[in-house]
């Protein structure tokens, strides 16, 4: 049994019966569907989106300095997002909850000191 790999895809190609295997080869080739797919995936392989994390959010977050990096949630956002109010942080939720807290806290201890 003999095996090649497709020239254009790299698709490895068996003999097919009857056949030389550059025959094979270029059969498969002449096929539509199996060749030109190997090439697609291939393409659309090369590189992943970087998109903003806020939910619903398409924008692009390729290139440098249009990321912004949150240490709250540690996610890439897009310059409408930037925000942890804006990409709805719950490190942001957790600190206004303490900050709050805090307050209340406070207010106890003077209220109980007099």
């Amino acid at each position: 049994r003999v095996a090649l790999p497709c020239d254009k895809c790299g698709h490895v190609v068996s003999q097919l019966p009857n056949k030389t295997i550059e025959e094979s080869i270029l059969a498969h080739q002449a096929q539509d569907g199996e060749c030109a797919s190997a090439k697609a995936r291939a393409k659309r392989k090369r590189k992943k989106r970087l998109r903003c994390s806020a939910k619903g959010c398409k924008e692009s977050v390729r290139a440098a300095y249009m990321q912004f990096h949150c240490k709250g949630c540690l996610s890439k956002f897009c310059v409408k997002h930037r925000a942890p109010a804006d990409h709805h942080c719950d490190k942001a939720k957790r600190e206004r909850l303490y900050r709050a807290l805090s307050k209340d806290r406070a207010i106890a201890r003077r209220t109980h000191e007099r």
